[in-house]
């Protein structure tokens, strides 16, 4: 539990104090987040923080960010709906572990982590997508220059192994799909 503010609050929220003309966030473990010279963006981000929803600048804010630029590029033809479907699926396990850190924190040994736990739970090719998506994430970032981003860390990072698939198709179960299918998928079916 802190303690009292030893001056007067100034009319700054709960937990954000002014220093040298910046207004910083103090997290319960004891971390100072930079909220900016802005008074009115950083109570409204300390109270964001407060209620543990992703506030500009967490990697949270950025994935979000980065839907939204995706959607965009969908709609002009430019990528695929399934591609973005993919993303967005891939984001949320990503938000849940890196969402509230910065993506200047985020190191290779982060990434390798959580790689690692995507091994242990029997997930590691879906463990391999997300950092995918986490790394054309940052890839996005750095090309537009948001969030301070110079390099891209989940390159540094190897990814899980994956093996190839050990069994095919037998001819009647092939049959068995083709008898079902109309006109159009038979002729793509025997292409």
């Amino acid at each position: 539990m802190g303690r009292p503010r030893k001056t007067s609050n100034q009319g700054l929220p709960k937990r954000v104090y002014l220093r040298s003309g910046t207004f910083w966030f103090v997290h319960r473990d004891g971390r100072w987040q930079k909220l900016g010279r802005d008074l009115v963006k950083a109570s409204e981000e300390a109270r964001l923080l407060e209620e543990g929803k992703p506030i500009r600048g967490t990697m949270a804010y950025w994935l979000r960010e980065w839907h939204k630029f995706i959607k965009i590029r969908v709609e002009k033809k430019t990528l695929a709906q399934r591609t973005y479907d993919d993303y967005v699926a891939d984001s949320e396990p990503l938000i849940a572990y890196f969402g509230a850190m910065l993506p200047t924190d985020i190191l290779p040994p982060h990434i390798a982590e959580y790689l690692e736990l995507g091994l242990k739970n029997n997930r590691a090719v879906r463990a391999n997508r997300e950092k995918a998506a986490l790394s054309s994430c940052m890839t996005w970032m750095i090309s537009k220059g948001h969030g301070d981003l110079l390099v891209n860390v989940c390159r540094a990072v190897k990814r899980n192994p994956e093996s190839a698939r050990d069994r095919y198709i037998e001819d009647d179960e092939y049959h068995a799909v083709f008898d079902k299918c109309g006109p159009a998928e038979k002729a793509w079916a025997e292409l």
